[in-house]
């Protein structure tokens, strides 16, 4: 349905290179728990091996947030647990659905009062 700009931000975790982050919003009927399997296995096709947390990685992709939904299993957060601390998310996020509302509590999400710090805008597109 749509996509966000591509950010350019620095990792989290060890050092690296680094990383290109963007949103894209779609509509999907599937149970959270599939699209994270069918996910995973896009990383795979792709040629991510998950060896070291936050470690250097191809691809990443991770449910950021569903419109009125909410899971906290122990290997599924929605929204993600840690959407509204990390802006290299957040941000491409409030591109798409500026209005987001977090389904645990009714607030509207909103960037840190840190803001944009190292979300850099690039010119590219997906």
């Amino acid at each position: 349905m749509a996509r966000s700009p591509i950010y350019e931000t620095e990792p989290v975790g060890p050092p690296q290179s680094r990383f290109l982050n963007a949103a894209t919003l779609f509509f999907e009927e599937r149970h959270p728990r599939a699209l994270l399997k069918g996910l995973i296995s896009i990383e795979r096709e792709l040629g991510r091996v998950r060896s070291e947390r936050w470690g250097p990685r191809i691809i990443d992709l991770d449910i950021l947030w569903i419109e009125g939904v909410s899971c906290d299993d122990p290997d599924l957060h929605v929204p993600h647990a840690a959407l509204t601390v990390r802006a290299f998310a957040l941000r491409p996020l409030l591109d798409l659905v500026p209005d987001a509302k977090d389904p645990r509590t009714g607030e509207i999400l909103r960037m840190p009062l840190s803001g944009d710090a190292g979300v850099r805008r690039t010119k590219w597109r997906l």
